[in-house]
This record gives C-alpha cells, sequence and structure tokens, in this order.
C-alpha cells in the first residue's frame, strides 16, 4: 500500500522520536509553523519533538501531505537529518514495507535492539514467576535466557510475526478471509477459505497455490510471512491474487474486508433451554456476552448451556468481567500468585444471575482462561454439571510486552488458583463430572438442534 508523505512523516517521526533521547517536556512548547498541519494530530506532535531536536526545520509553508513521493524523494530528506545511507529504489513509490523497513534501518543504528535486550532480561529477572529457579549467569541474550526458563508459555516473538500475534489477540483483522499453509519452503496454499467472505465471494479455493500477489511474485526468498504482508492492506482495497489450481493459473482481483469475527454465538432451543458458545476471550466478548445476558432475559431463559470447547481462553480480565454475573460481591473469583505477593480478584457486579440450572461443555483444547471460567461456574452455582472430556491444564497467566521493533515478550508471572477449593490445575486438567465420548456429545448437540 502506498503512502502520501503525511502518513509517512507520522508513522515513521512518531516511532522514531521516542527513541532517539529521553525528551524533556519543553518539546511541546514548538509551535509548528506549517500551514496545513492541524495542532490536534499526530503528525503534529511527531514534528513538535523532531524540531526540538533540530532534526527538522520549521518553515510557514504547506507541506506536500498528500503527495505519494518516491522512494529517493524521502530518502534524500532523511539522509541529511539523520546521517545514514538508506537503500532505495528510484520509481518505487513508498510504502507501508518499505517504512517499516526504513524505520528498523534508522533504530539499528540507534542500537535500539541493545536497548531491548537489556529490556527483556530485566523484565524476566524482576517478574518471571521462577525468577529463582534460573541461573542468571547463564543468560547473555534473549534466545538463551527464554531456553534457560524452559517454559513453555513464556517466549520473545520477533518483528516479523509479531502483528500476527497481537492481531489474533484481537481476533480483528484486515484480510481476504483465508488460511495460508507453507507446504514446503516457498510453497503456500490456501488450505480454507472461510464462508461467506472474500475469498470464497471471489472464487478462490481450498488447494489453490499463491503464484503472485500484485506485483510480488512467490519464489524461494519469499517467507510466509513477506505473503501474508502482500496480502494485508485497508479495507476495501483490492489485492491481485494468482493461483494454481490443478493445470491452470488463474488470476482473482479481491477486495479485502475488515471483518471482527463473533467470539460469542446464542440461540433459545427447546425447553426453555438457552445455549451460548464462546470461542474465546477478549475485549469484543464482553459487549457480545452482554448481549447474550438481554437475549437470555427477554427468553426467560430457564437452563443455561455454556460451551467453551477449543475455546484457548486469552484474556483473564474479560472472564472476570462475565464471572462477575455468577458471583455474589465480595466473594473472591480467582486467585493470582506472583513470585512476590498474592492477589484476590474480588466479583463486584450489581447484575447477577441466580437459580438457573446450568451446563459446561468442555474438552481438551479448553485452556487457560476458559477453565477458570468453567471452575468458577462449579465453585458457584450448585449442581452445575460439566461434560466432555478433560480440559488442557493451563493455569498459569503471562504478561505481553511490545517494543518500539514490534517484538513482543511473553513470559509466566503468575499461577492462577480456585478461591474456595484452593486448586492449581497447570499441567494438569479440569476432569468433567460427567464424561462423553465424542460421539456421544455430538449425539447430545444433535437432539438439541445444534449439530
Amino acid at each position: 500500500m502506498e503512502l502520501n508523505f503525511g502518513d509517512f512523516l507520522t508513522i515513521y517521526f512518531e516511532w522514531v522520536s521516542q527513541w532517539t533521547e529521553n525528551f524533556w517536556t519543553e518539546w511541546k512548547n514548538i509551535d509548528v509553523k506549517y500551514t496545513n498541519v492541524k495542532n490536534s494530530s499526530k503528525l503534529y506532535k511527531a514534528l513538535q519533538k523532531w524540531i526540538y531536536l533540530n532534526y527538522f526545520p520549521n518553515t510557514a509553508i504547506d507541506l506536500p501531505l498528500d503527495k505519494v513521493l518516491d522512494q529517493k524523494a524521502v530518502v534524500n530528506l532523511l539522509e541529511a537529518k539523520i546521517w545514514k545511507n538508506f537503500n532505495f529504489t528510484d520509481r518505487e513509490k513508498v510504502s507501508i514495507e518499505r517504512t517499516n523497513q526504513i524505520i528498523k534501518e534508522t533504530l539499528q543504528e540507534l542500537d535500539i535492539g541493545e536497548q531491548i535486550k537489556d529490556n527483556v532480561i530485566d523484565q524476566l529477572k524482576d517478574s518471571y514467576l521462577y525468577w529463582d529457579q534460573v541461573d542468571w549467569s547463564k543468560c547473555n541474550d534473549i534466545s538463551e535466557c527464554i531456553n534457560l526458563l524452559d517454559d513453555n508459555y513464556t517466549e520473545y516473538i520477533n518483528s516479523g510475526d509479531a502483528v500476527e500475534f497481537i492481531e489474533q489477540l484481537e481476533w480483528n483483522f484486515e484480510w481476504i478471509w483465508a488460511y495460508i499453509q507453507a507446504v514446503h519452503t516457498w510453497i503456500f496454499i490456501i488450505s480454507e477459505v472461510i464462508t461467506w467472505w472474500p475469498a470464497e465471494k471471489w472464487w478462490l479455493k481450498s488447494g489453490d497455490i499463491f503464484l503472485k500477489v500484485d506485483n510480488h511474485t512467490v519464489s524461494t526468498k519469499t517467507t510466509l510471512s513477506d505473503l501474508v504482508s502482500y496480502i494485508r492492506g485497508k479495507s476495501w482495497t483490492t489485492v491481485k491474487i494468482q493461483v494454481r489450481r490443478w493445470n491452470e493459473n488463474l488470476s482473482f482481483n479481491i477486495k479485502r474486508w475488515n471483518i471482527v469475527l463473533k467470539n460469542v454465538s446464542y440461540r433459545k432451543l427447546d425447553w426453555g433451554v438457552c445455549y451460548m458458545k464462546i470461542e474465546q476471550f477478549n475485549q469484543d466478548t464482553i459487549k457480545q456476552f452482554e448481549n447474550w445476558l438481554q437475549f437470555f432475559d427477554d427468553n426467560k431463559c430457564s437452563t443455561y448451556i455454556f460451551d467453551v470447547r477449543d475455546n484457548p481462553g486469552w484474556q483473564l480480565d474479560v472472564v472476570v468481567n462475565m464471572l462477575n454475573h455468577f458471583v455474589a460481591d465480595w466473594e473472591t473469583i480467582v486467585e493470582l500468585r506472583y513470585n512476590w505477593f498474592i492477589q484476590d480478584i474480588i466479583a463486584d457486579n450489581e447484575t447477577k444471575i441466580h437459580n438457573q440450572d446450568t451446563l459446561v461443555i468442555v474438552n481438551n483444547i479448553t485452556a487457560s482462561a476458559s477453565e477458570i471460567f468453567a471452575w468458577v461456574l462449579a465453585d458457584y452455582i450448585p449442581n452445575l454439571k460439566v461434560i466432555w472430556s478433560k480440559t488442557y491444564g493451563k493455569w498459569s497467566a503471562q504478561n505481553v510486552v511490545e517494543y518500539v521493533d514490534w517484538s513482543i515478550l511473553k513470559y509466566t508471572v503468575a499461577k492462577r488458583y480456585t478461591w474456595k477449593t484452593k486448586t492449581n490445575i497447570d499441567g494438569k486438567w479440569f476432569e468433567p463430572n460427567i464424561q462423553m465420548s465424542d460421539e456421544k456429545i455430538e449425539s447430545f448437540l444433535k437432539k438439541l438442534g445444534m449439530n
């Protein structure tokens, strides 16, 4: 995607300026003179910092903010101020990808990598749950430290993969809505198209092999991260995709859509039963859950079924918000044990749900926050039934730190315990009180009209 000059300045200056030096508040007093830069814009604030550092002039003229510049023009501007040589292609316009690369090159010049490494190691030494079991004298770089911890839930995610990780947390993408799989070093296929969304609408099919995306030919040098970055773009823009299907080369112009997938689906079944499927727990889940509460209240449901099969969990604060409706005020929902202290998370919500028969469906992929959801309901709801199979067994909590180069540190900071029974099932699992085979659960859901 091509950027105009205003977008480039905003993105570049905002990212890089925060690392060039620790700013005092004086930069905020700079009066930016450019006549077409609004003082409420992100660009205004970014320019204030750079004018303060004498990296950018301050002149009462119009900047060509809407003009799409070529790479050479942008590099000429930066090299005069940053004292660094950048690679460029004369006739190619400045894109998001090229801007990201220029930012990374600038940050490398500023030795940001060393600062990030030191911060990662400090974070782990200060807050990692099992810090006292680690020989920190052997921790000299990030990969060494992560390997020393021997913790499946602690990882350092490089900048190339971090964007995808954050989007998974938010469950919000601008995309063609198809799953891509690498079947060889540089052979990428569509493993699945999502029903009703762009990839299917424009006739892409499972098994299609990627040949070209816009002007990017898939080659031995192409990575999965590269391919994904070529396909992503602003909503309602078009991407041209060429694929190999059987013996044909086919081209498709596909419009990207921004879609927030439903985390919660619900319906009223027979016999006064209301069913709710929770895909994962993130911030969008809360609003959807509140809609569910209103729907169930309007329909006077006598029995609730919560289905958290295949739910990986994600955000504990979202689960706590939902459990607030079931746990009496001042009762503890869950206890978090850090390496230095214990935190009790207390219920404090006026809206409570009482006197409904409740059933929770789990399986061996029900994990983390989803297990908390099932266990806390079992703690506080009399005669609650939990059915199907044992859960995954992850009851540790992780903290996520994002860095300026887009890399991410995710590391274990606490263990979660139930309040009433003081139970931690990390590395074990939550045993349902009614176990069923796959065939029986499928039959059960079919009888409910959910299969």
